[in-house]
Order: C-alpha cells, then sequence, then structure tokens
C-alpha cells in the first residue's frame, strides 16, 4: 500500500475524528493527529506498534475482549463489508476509553481488499459533562488527586437520591469498590505509583458510566459508584461486573512495570428505610465479603 499523499494527510489530520489506516495483516500504516489526541499514542507509536488489537486492546460494552477476528476492522477485512461498533479502547495512560468505531474496506481498482479505514470518535458518555466541569468546577465538591467527586459532596448526593427514592420509589444502588492489595501496591512501587493506581481506575469507572450516575472518592483506594435510573438488582449487577472487568483491563505503566490492578465490588440496592450510612456500610460488608472469596469478584446482597 502507498504512502497517503500530503494533501489527504493534511485533510485527515484536520478532522476531529480519530482516523487510522490498517493494510491486510491488520498493520496500522497512517495515525491520524485526533487519534492521537484520544488515545494519547502518537503516530510514531501507533505506527511502531503495528498491530491495532495489541495497541487499543478492543473491550465490548460488557467488557470482554474482541481484538484479533472479533474487532470490526478485522470483519471488514474478512467481508468487505461497513462494521460498526461501540466498544472500549485502552488510553495510552492505562484507562479504558468509550468509542464508537465505523470501518471501512480499502480496494484496488478490480475490487481486492487491501486494507481498512477505521474512523471513531470519544464516546465517553460523561466526556461533554467534563468538559464544562473543567470551566466551572467547584473544587469544594470534587478530590483534587482523582478528579472524582469526594466524600463530602458525595454524602450529599446520596441523601438527595435516598429522598427522591424514598418519596417515588426511584430505584438507586451503590457499588463499594475497594482496589485489591493497594498497600502492596504502596510498599512496593510507592505512594506516587499508587496515586497513579487511583487515578486510572477512578478514570476507568468514570469513563465506563451514564451521565446519571457518579463516582465518589470515599476514602483511601475506596470509590463508590451511585447508579440511578430504571434497574434491578440484576441490572445492578450485571453493571457491576462490566465496571470490574474494564478495571482488570486498565494497566498502570512506569519506567520498569506494567501493573494490573483488580477491584473487589459491593453491590446493593437501596431499601425504603435506608438512610446513608445504612446503604453504605452494607456495600461496605458486601465489599469485605468479595475480598473473603478471593478478590477481583462481586457480592450482591
Amino acid at each position: 500500500m502507498y504512502p497517503i499523499e500530503w494533501p489527504y494527510k493534511q485533510l485527515l489530520d484536520e478532522l476531529h475524528d480519530g482516523v487510522y489506516f490498517l493494510d491486510k495483516n491488520r498493520n496500522i500504516i497512517y495515525w491520524n493527529k485526533s487519534a492521537e489526541m484520544i488515545t494519547g499514542f502518537t503516530s510514531e507509536a501507533a505506527l511502531a506498534h503495528l498491530n491495532c488489537c495489541t495497541l487499543l486492546v478492543h473491550a465490548d460494552k460488557h467488557g470482554e475482549i474482541v481484538c484479533n477476528d472479533k474487532c470490526p476492522a478485522s470483519l471488514t477485512l474478512l467481508d468487505g463489508q461497513l462494521h460498526s461498533s461501540e466498544l472500549f479502547f485502552r488510553h495510552k495512560d492505562g484507562y479504558l476509553l468509550a468509542v464508537s468505531i465505523k470501518t471501512f474496506p480499502l480496494r484496488t481498482e478490480i475490487g481486492e481488499i487491501i486494507g481498512a479505514v477505521a474512523i471513531f470518535i470519544d464516546n465517553s458518555p460523561r466526556e461533554a459533562l467534563f468538559r464544562e466541569l473543567e470551566q466551572l468546577r467547584d473544587r469544594a465538591n470534587f478530590d483534587q488527586l482523582t478528579s472524582i467527586y469526594n466524600r463530602s459532596y458525595g454524602e450529599t448526593l446520596i441523601a438527595a437520591k435516598l429522598v427522591e427514592h424514598q418519596k417515588g420509589d426511584r430505584p438507586i444502588g451503590i457499588l463499594f469498590v475497594d482496589i485489591d492489595k493497594f498497600k502492596g501496591i504502596n510498599d512496593t512501587y510507592g505512594h506516587a505509583i499508587g496515586d497513579l493506581v487511583l487515578k486510572t481506575v477512578a478514570k476507568t469507572l468514570s469513563n465506563s458510566i451514564r451521565n446519571n450516575d457518579y463516582v465518589i472518592r470515599w476514602g483511601g483506594e475506596e470509590i463508590l459508584v451511585l447508579l440511578t435510573g430504571n434497574f434491578n438488582l440484576k441490572g445492578l449487577e450485571r453493571v457491576a461486573h462490566k465496571l470490574r472487568i474494564l478495571v482488570e483491563q486498565s494497566n498502570i505503566y512506569t519506567c520498569d512495570h506494567t501493573i494490573q490492578v483488580t477491584v473487589s465490588l459491593g453491590a446493593t440496592l437501596a431499601r425504603q428505610d435506608d438512610t446513608v450510612d445504612t446503604l453504605v456500610n452494607r456495600a461496605d460488608h458486601l465489599m469485605y465479603q468479595s475480598k473473603k472469596a478471593g478478590r477481583n469478584c462481586v457480592t450482591i446482597g
């Protein structure tokens, strides 16, 4: 395949969408400026890495890996059709990023498939909200390390949602998330890496929820996810398992190591007589059951 001519490269680099080209072996041969901005990988790094699946590690909406034969580009190379999907890419910094992607075949004049074009956008449910929050952020409401809500504001949020729940029976759920073996990470790699682990987990969780859900740093390595909307215990369990898998697929990079992190979760729905304390304490207790069960799992109650 020939390199992209300069006028076309300039045009592609002006697009807000991420664009990359693959040859028929799924090797990356072009990576535009927006792809750099969205994923954190420079064009040089992407081209040096070659295979798109090993670079981005595609995961579906359930957190399952769909690299190689199941990713949209591979399907396009196989059948020559347009494919679109909602996926998660692994950002250069290690967290998982929600994207919408479409892939198209590249053909010769006689119709032979010689590669594929992938076009993707940052589809993080809270991207637009985060842009506004960067301008309007009240430091009193946010944890300065992780940029998620702090405990003080989180308690206010949960209390307000409990009132709505008790008045109109609007379901709310709590996921109590605790990073596994966090003390060992601090002891082995130092507190700076421990902080990076916290930020990576917080970012993966924030990028994986809906606009009407909230991520709260409760204390230390403990994070709460407050879920609102129309769902039941089965739906709560499904979300909890998805978040667990997505965190497990996130990586933390140091100069010498790649650290894979897991979390243990406790998940529960609010009851009519719940207070903030009873709801959170129940989720906390369920999380500890996950720890006792071997970590990296979910306990529902």
